[in-house]
């Protein structure tokens, strides 16, 4: 036999072997994908201890019955983690009480979460236990009954509450578009103090800055950047509508802006016998619900505007 000829029967034995190798691989293979690829308007997600609605309304999504601005960042993730998911194999049925308990599928210990657009409905996922490995859970879809291990860390991301999916932000401005801010000293004992205004004044091309209240010498690039240090403020957590908060105001703003004036108040909040550090709560006319305020924040309303001086 010719070397030549002998070359390509191995080469075609060897090509059959990996021809074979996958198709046994491949009918072995037990993944499978969930997926969509429309856009959704709600999700609503059943835990133990909630019932969540998430709805969008003119571009925006909104959480809870009192339509709470929502965090779009977690919204993206809950979608994201929707519209894709792997499957990886059949584990056992809900027909089986006893399966049912043994992966957390029970009202008591799952989570339900419905995806929609309209009134079509997308996916509908419940979660049930994590797996061994911690990026692994089980659970169901669309109503059905077989059990399957889901590839994912779906069991921590719908872990949640309305709490966590509320936007961190109290207000963004155009930062541009600032022309002053006057800032009220409350810090001793609540009384009225010393009020602080910083313009910009805009005249075609120029702009020059003042600041009233002081007989400094204005640095235009340090008064530009303390202005607009004032665009925006957030929260790392909304107190509850009822929360019965007592405190004294220790600082107050005016923003002025372009087509608005925008207000801030924040109070040093009186200590509970469990607290440990001040805590400081904030009111502004952006919104009608009280937040936390960190200490840096409370820092930069209470910034000496002195050190704007050239």
């Amino acid at each position: 036999m010719k070397t030549r000829k002998l070359i390509l029967i191995i080469a075609d034995v060897v090509l059959l072997a990996v021809c074979i190798f996958q198709w046994v691989r491949k009918s072995h293979d037990t993944t499978k994908y969930f997926k969509f690829t429309d856009t959704p308007d709600s999700i609503g997600i059943i835990t133990p201890d909630e019932n969540i609605n998430i709805k969008m309304d003119d571009g925006k999504w909104f959480v809870g019955e009192k339509k709470y601005p929502a965090n779009q960042a977690t919204v993206d993730e809950f979608i994201n983690t929707l519209s894709s998911i792997r499957a990886l194999n059949k584990v056992g049925s809900t027909s089986h009480q006893s399966e049912v308990e043994r992966y957390e599928l029970n009202e008591s210990k799952a989570t339900v979460v419905t995806v929609k657009k309209g009134d079509k409905v997308l996916r509908t996922v419940t979660i049930g236990k994590k797996a061994i490995n911690d990026s692994q859970c089980y659970g169901t879809f669309d109503g059905g009954k077989d059990i399957y291990l889901i590839a994912g860390k779906l069991k921590d991301i719908f872990a949640t509450n309305v709490q966590k999916i509320r936007s961190e932000i109290v207000f963004n401005l155009n930062a541009e578009e600032m022309t002053g801010i006057s800032i009220t000293d409350y810090s001793k004992n609540g009384v009225e103090g010393k009020t602080v205004t910083v313009s910009r004044i805009v005249n075609g091309e120029e702009v020059s800055w003042n600041v009233s209240g002081s007989d400094i010498q204005v640095d235009s690039i340090k008064a530009k950047n303390f202005l607009e240090g004032f665009a925006n403020l957030t929260t790392s957590e909304w107190y509850e509508d009822d929360a019965n908060l007592e405190g004294t105001k220790i600082v107050s703003a005016k923003i002025e802006h372009a087509t608005k004036t925008t207000s801030v108040e924040i109070y040093e909040k009186k200590m509970s016998k469990s607290e440990t550090a001040q805590q400081y709560f904030g009111k502004s006319s952006e919104t009608p619900y009280t937040f936390k305020v960190n200490k840096n924040s409370v820092d930069k309303y209470l910034k000496n505007t002195d050190e704007l001086a050239k």
